[in-house]
């Protein structure tokens, strides 16, 4: 992913999978669009951070969610000023015997406040990485290393790079023509692959197929 950061937006090029993200003042909502299937998806970043948690990564989040400081310190990254943060999580696992072990998770946050960005830059980059919420005022996230109770080490975001850009502004807007969906998921898709996904769907929901094997009516 290549992440451009401005006073007045936010924008992702989602290189690997072929999609972009659009967040910019004055209403900061999130878009997206793909290029491929000529689609796009729109939502507010109220809706975006409120949503359920559907998938692994959500899930990821709200658990990390619950970490606190434990030590702060002024190191340098990539060349920059950033603040550290050690961070710590206490949580009781409850085994089938019923028997409660006390577990930690750490985390190790990198937050640089050399850019003079608005608060809503540092939010995007929390929730769109699915990183533990910091106050914006801290500055914008660059990297977050995150040790389970397992020991299992994750980088969870890590920025290789820091340099000035341009970026062109017809980005910053969905092409015109692009067709509006209702989910990323949607987004994503294409005429070449929406019935791969149909199908799935319908091997995962038998519930919707009549007694014939074809799909029951709405």
């Amino acid at each position: 992913m290549i992440v451009y950061l401005s006073p007045k937006a936010v924008f992702v090029d989602c290189v690997a999978r072929g999609y972009c993200v659009v967040c910019k003042a004055p209403d900061w909502k999130v878009t997206m669009y793909s290029p491929k299937s000529k689609r796009f998806y729109e939502e507010t970043a109220a809706t975006w951070k409120n949503r359920s948690q559907v998938n692994v990564m959500d899930l990821l989040a709200v658990r990390m969610s619950g970490m606190k400081v434990q030590k702060v310190q002024q190191d340098t990254f990539l060349r920059h000023k950033v603040t550290l943060l050690r961070m710590k999580q206490d949580f009781e696992s409850h085994l089938r015997n019923s028997t409660v072990l006390h577990e930690n998770e750490y985390g190790s946050y990198y937050i640089c406040n050399d850019f003079n960005l608005p608060s809503q830059c540092s939010e995007f980059m929390v929730w769109f990485f699915k990183l533990p919420p910091v106050a914006p005022a801290q500055g914008i996230p660059l990297k977050f290393i995150h040790v389970d109770n397992s020991q299992g080490t994750y980088n969870r975001l890590n920025t290789l790079t820091i340099e000035p850009a341009e970026v062109d502004s017809k980005k910053l807007t969905v092409p015109p023509g692009y067709e509006r969906t209702g989910s990323e998921t949607l987004m994503l898709l294409d005429k070449s692959n929406e019935g791969a996904l149909e199908e799935l769907w319908d091997v995962r929901t038998p519930s919707l197929r009549s007694s014939d094997g074809a799909k029951k009516k709405p």
